[in-house]
């Protein structure tokens, strides 16, 4: 760099040696950037469910699976915030009933 600065006429460059800490920003910012993007996630993924549930109901959480390429545990897990939120509900026996958009 310094050769550079005098082969481009260049005043001569100064250096320091500064040190900064930004513990408590970077924390702050990845758990900021963490909260907004599981949230993003979740809520792209409950769109995503509740809209695959409106066009093809009455399957159950294996058949949404596979459907969606989505692991069961975690189609089970978005099924109880679905459910929670009274926006799904399973109907019919617990061998050939399946989730329903309310």
């Amino acid at each position: 760099m310094i050769s550079n600065c005098k082969s481009n006429g260049n005043p001569k460059s100064t250096f320091e040696e500064k040190v900064t800490t930004f513990l408590p920003t970077i924390n702050e910012g990845l758990n900021e950037g963490l909260n907004e993007g599981l949230s993003e996630g979740l809520s792209e993924g409950l769109n995503r469910l509740i809209q695959f549930i409106q066009t093809n109901e009455g399957l159950r959480v294996n058949q949404i699976s596979r459907a969606i390429n989505i692991p069961p545990k975690t189609v089970e897990r978005w099924i109880t915030t679905l459910k929670n939120d009274n926006k799904i509900e399973y109907r019919g026996s617990k061998k050939a009933g399946g989730y329903f958009v309310l």
